[in-house]
């Protein structure tokens, strides 16, 4: 099919490549529609899921507010404790891409989040 020109290689090359970004793309926009109801719900390891999504712009995009705000509250969340711990550190890793001010906002809608939701069976 071709004649093991490296120009020929690339070309051939670019849709496979475009396919395989797509199929990432879809991937984590299934995800997202997976987690955000139990997120929205209480599910501890749906949030923190839901913040790695955020954190890494898959299927969704990069938003390092909306990352730390779903790890925050996994991290509060009943979760084991390696995944509490990481749910900690990737929040931290969140909250440092952060200006104060959107820090402030995050950590006050997740204070309010819990405030409203422990209150009620999960």
């Amino acid at each position: 099919m071709y004649d093991g020109d490296f120009f020929t290689r690339f070309l051939l090359s670019i849709p496979m490549v475009i396919a395989l970004a797509l199929v990432m793309w879809l991937n984590g926009k299934l995800r997202k529609a997976r987690y955000r109801k139990p997120a929205e719900q209480g599910d501890a390891k749906a949030q923190y899921n839901l913040g790695l999504l955020y954190r890494d712009g898959q299927g969704v995009p990069q938003d390092w507010a909306e990352a730390y705000f779903w790890l925050d509250l996994a991290a509060a969340g009943k979760l084991r404790a390696m995944l509490a711990k990481d749910a900690a550190k990737q929040r931290d890793k969140a909250a440092s891409h952060l200006m104060p001010t959107d820090l402030s906002r995050e950590q006050e809608r997740a204070r309010k989040w819990l405030e409203e939701h422990q209150a009620k069976p999960q």
